[in-house]
């Protein structure tokens, strides 16, 4: 007696698709074979949960439905712990709840509110301190500098295209006007300390008294002076008969005509460079004690009194001199930024008097950056911004998507400039980078939800649900990848590392899990775009297209004359897409499988034909040749009883089965799975044969 087996083959209803399994008797020879097909098509909510049996008169081995299960079964166990099924499961369904939207809506609103709050606290500069290790001698040496001197020093720098001869009395009120400045140290009389050209009038005036005594005893007179005379006279002498032409550089009349330094203080201009070769080369003290460095150096001429030569060579106008001054009593940024801007001030009311001048020195290199820091920073952000809305809006073709991916943005980036006021940290470069960084580090936590959203289908809680489902083990994946990149930054001896680059990019990924995962999937299911794809009909799912028909093949003549029947060639079928139909040359057999939420089933049976007694034994002989690799014997024959089982579904797929004995098995095969890779409604084909009894087909 021949065994037989009974085969169900189970409909089961998943979340997103329903997978339909259909026995299907083939037309070979002795041996016959079971052909299952899969179908994948949405289901309803409705189905989201439901599981069904379709139970069909074929009989199928006991190994084949205890692998079945065990696959299922270790299928469910390792999606049991993921957090694709976390989120599906529990975190989605939650945020589209009424109450947890509200709950997400008012954590927005306070840490918005904090966050600006803690933005006004944010403060400038960056101390020394921080920069060097806790616990060392540096450390406390700059601590107590800090605290105690805040001595510093900077230069009032003049520059060229400015005629320094005939502009004196323009230096000189461009020096007093510093006197304003508070920090700048003075003398006990309230002025500041003498500069390069009050030295070089000095040493001028002192020249002019020694001429002035020589010449009224009578050592020097207008051609010439004698061995009784000062070196200092005779210097004198020397700078007096200056021209300053090189044509004619001496003029022995001037000695009576002009001063060294006039009434108002002012210095010859004439022949102003010769003697300011002199005062360089012969009062090398006094021209480094006013810390001017003239540029370019004025020429090298020492005087002798021995030689009689009086032409003293000209220095080239000057481009460069600058001005010492201390500031003192500077202990913090706010501080030193009010100088600066006070120095500044000065500087630009003398630039448009005619007066090139910059100022310089340590306070204007590591501490000007804070006055125009925070607008140049607020621009590079706006700027970021709108490049960020620009590409967004053109790759997803969707300006409102496009706004609210960077108002989030910017949320992002105010959030963490509030944190930044609430732990102490000072804004500098270091901190301003990382703020206008977190734009893009921020797009990684928004972006690719958002494009989840928009490539769903059904309402915006639906979509939202979705987004969550697809995104929420990406975006944590990278947010946790990041922080361990950054997690050795927390080890560091400097306090700089650990406060300015950890604790915010620290900060930076908290920050954009909050907004990634739960303020902005809220957002996007009350303020949501459109989906990029509206179904016409149900807005749910979109329509299944028609697939390809199965290409043609000419049959063999060794088969017609086996047979000694004619072969029906394969035609496209008009039916619809629902159908799934085998129909053999000798008789015909139809399987209709139609899945909805609420599967219908009918079943119809058909007598056998008269006459009828089975395919050609030699046809069922090679058909047995043909093993499954799992050792599931195939059904050996079939009997002329027919049956056809119709379900009802959306998805619709049809099968031709060839005639007995054809090889066309391993080209459906390849078809179905080909169709699968493409997105089609997935129909799979499995050929099981073996040595089970062959029983009415049904």
């Amino acid at each position: 007696m021949e065994n037989s087996h009974r085969y169900s083959a189970p409909i089961v209803a998943h979340d997103k698709h329903d997978v339909v399994m259909r026995a299907l008797p083939s037309t070979g020879g002795g041996g016959n074979t079971i052909r299952t097909l899969s179908i994948l098509a949405p289901a309803s909510e409705n189905a989201a949960s439901s599981r069904k049996d379709l139970t069909l008169s074929k009989e199928v081995p006991k190994v084949a439905a205890f692998k079945s299960a065990a696959k299922t079964s270790k299928e469910t166990h390792s999606d049991r712990w993921t957090l694709t099924r976390f989120a599906r499961e529990h975190y989605g369904p939650a945020l589209q709840k009424t109450s947890v939207k509200v709950c997400a809506a008012v954590v927005f609103v306070a840490l918005l509110v904090a966050s600006v709050w803690g933005m006004l606290k944010v403060t400038d500069g960056l101390d020394l301190m921080d920069i060097v290790p806790r616990g060392t001698s540096e450390y406390r040496f700059l601590t107590a500098q800090s605290k105690y001197f805040g001595f510093y020093n900077m230069f009032a720098v003049t520059q060229g295209n400015f005629e320094y001869p005939t502009n004196q009395r323009l230096l000189y009120e461009y020096h007093s006007a510093f006197t304003r400045v508070d920090k700048i140290i003075k003398d006990d009389n309230g002025g500041l300390p003498d500069f390069w050209l009050s030295y070089f009038r000095d040493w001028l005036v002192g020249l002019q008294k020694a001429f002035d005594k020589d010449w009224r005893d009578g050592c020097i007179n207008q051609e010439r002076w004698f061995q009784n005379a000062s070196d200092e006279g005779i210097l004198a002498y020397k700078l007096l008969v200056q021209t300053g032409h090189v044509d004619n550089p001496i003029d022995k009349s001037l000695v009576t005509q002009i001063r060294l330094v006039d009434a108002e203080g002012l210095v010859h201009p004439k022949a102003f460079y010769n003697y300011l070769s002199a005062w360089v080369s012969n009062d090398a003290l006094a021209y480094s004690a006013s810390q001017s460095s003239l540029r370019p150096e004025p020429r090298q001429w020492f005087h002798d009194a021995q030689d009689v030569e009086l032409k003293i060579p000209k220095s080239q106008p000057l481009v460069y001199a600058q001005m010492p001054f201390y500031l003192n009593n500077l202990g913090g940024t706010k501080q030193i930024t009010e100088v600066i801007e006070e120095v500044r001030f000065i500087c630009r009311k003398f630039e448009d008097r005619g007066l090139p001048n910059f100022p310089t020195g340590i306070p204007f290199t590591f501490w000007e950056q804070y006055l125009g820091l925070r607008f140049y920073m607020t621009l590079a952000l706006l700027s970021v911004l709108a490049a960020t809305f620009l590409v967004v809006a053109v790759l997803l073709v969707n300006p409102w998507a496009a706004t609210i991916v960077v108002a989030f943005l910017a949320i992002m980036v105010i959030e963490l400039f509030g944190f930044m006021g609430f732990v102490g940290i000072r804004l500098s470069a270091v901190p301003a980078v990382v703020l206008i960084v977190t734009v893009g580090i921020g797009m990684e936590f928004v972006g690719h939800v958002c494009l989840g959203f928009l490539t769903s289908l059904g309402s915006r809680d639906q979509r939202m649900g979705m987004a969550i489902e697809h995104m929420f083990a990406p975006v944590v994946h990278g947010a946790v990848s990041t922080l361990l990149g950054v997690l050795m930054l927390a080890f560091s001896q400097f306090d700089f590392i650990v406060k300015y680059f950890f604790c915010v990019l620290f900060a930076l990924m908290l920050i954009g899990l909050l907004n990634g995962l739960l303020l902005f999937p809220v957002a996007l299911s009350l303020l949501g775009p459109t989906s990029e794809v509206v179904p016409n009909k149900d807005r749910n799912r979109i329509e299944t297209p028609t697939p390809e028909p199965s290409p043609r093949k000419e049959r063999s003549k060794g088969l017609r004359a086996a047979f000694g029947k004619r072969v029906h060639p394969r035609v496209n079928s008009d039916n619809s897409l629902t159908t799934i139909t085998e129909e053999p040359p000798s008789w015909h057999s139809s399987h209709e499988i139609i899945v909805e939420p609420e599967v219908v089933v009918e079943t119809t049976t058909y007598p056998p034909s008269p006459g009828f007694h089975g395919p050609p034994k030699h046809h069922r002989q090679s058909s047995n040749e043909d093993q499954d690799s799992d050792g599931i014997s195939p059904l050996r024959g079939l009997s002329g009883i027919t049956t056809k089982v119709t379900a009802t579904t959306k998805v619709k797929v049809e099968v031709h089965t060839p005639l007995p004995g054809s090889v066309e098995r391993d080209h459906i095969y390849r078809h179905s799975s080909r169709r699968n890779k493409e997105g089609s409604p997935s129909v799979r084909v499995a050929e099981m044969d073996g040595n089970s009894d062959s029983g009415g087909g049904r």
